[in-house]
């Protein structure tokens, strides 16, 4: 019997990571990642207006702000060794590979964090609903509660998990279906439009342990995000290792940045 080649594809296939680009409409607080918190001063209650008013002189009022602050973590990956051999015996190119990994995973991390904690602050009767499933009701009870708190029409969002985004295709008629879904943009990571709010989908939207979230609703203008630079340490050729080592750090987080928390809205399973 002939002996028979075996052949190596030159790339490897690479993990999967979850879509981000939800992160891209916030307040982008980045420039002030390097500390250790950020603080978002927030405005104080406005005086009564008075009208035909007789009595002088007018008593005065002073205006009292707040400061609204959340803190920056710290986020490591690794070590992670790439031995000297893998260059010489490998297919790929493993070290390309392993770099792109851990800034992935990284990022990634930081934004289902980022995600689970916008969640986490909507938990007033005011800015949550619960519902069996995702549909045309779950929209417009959304759309409720930022129209009664008089949040701007523009910038509208709404993520689902994967099954939420179902649920809503389900329900829509034929011709919602066709508008929603040429009304998605891939270069934006929309995925559709629909009584105004963009959507987004993500196979994680909240990580805390009594998660029943199914769909997250915010206005750009009224939660941040603050993303430091990823530090990629890259100590190659060590003796003792035999081989490079790898790893990465990054300062980041977010919040909502009203203190009323107005523009913010969460729904949850029953």
């Amino acid at each position: 019997m002939a002996l028979q080649k075996e052949i190596w594809v030159s790339s490897i296939v690479e993990k999967l990571f979850a879509d981000d680009t939800f992160a891209s409409r916030a307040q982008n607080h980045s420039a002030f990642s390097d500390g250790k918190k950020v603080h978002v001063p927030n405005a104080g209650a406005l005086p009564a207006v008075t009208v035909d008013n007789t009595t002088y002189p007018v008593s005065h009022s002073e205006r009292t702000d707040t400061d609204l602050n959340y803190d920056l973590h710290k986020y490591e990956i690794g070590p992670v060794r790439v031995g000297s051999i893998d260059d010489v015996q490998l297919s790929y190119d493993k070290r390309t590979s392993v770099l792109a990994g851990v800034r992935n995973a990284l990022t990634e991390q930081v934004h289902t964090d980022l995600l689970t904690g916008w969640v986490a602050a909507c938990s007033a009767a005011a800015n949550k609903t619960v519902a069996a499933t995702f549909g045309k009701a779950a929209v417009l009870a959304i759309k409720l509660a930022f129209d009664k708190k008089d949040i701007p029409q523009n910038g509208r969002c709404i993520i689902l998990t994967p099954e939420a985004y179902n649920e809503l295709l389900d329900e829509l008629s034929d011709a919602e279906q066709f508008a929603f879904s040429a009304s998605a943009n891939s270069a934006n990571g929309t995925v559709g439009k629909y009584l105004g709010f963009d959507f987004y989908m993500r196979s994680t939207i909240d990580t805390a342990a009594s998660n029943k979230t199914t769909a997250f609703a915010w206005q750009q203008d009224c939660v941040s995000v603050a993303l430091g630079n990823v530090d990629v340490i890259d100590n190659p050729r060590r003796v003792e290792y035999f081989g490079d080592i790898i790893g990465a750090t990054v300062l980041a987080g977010g919040s909502y940045v009203r203190s009323d928390k107005a523009g913010i809205f969460k729904v949850t399973s029953a």
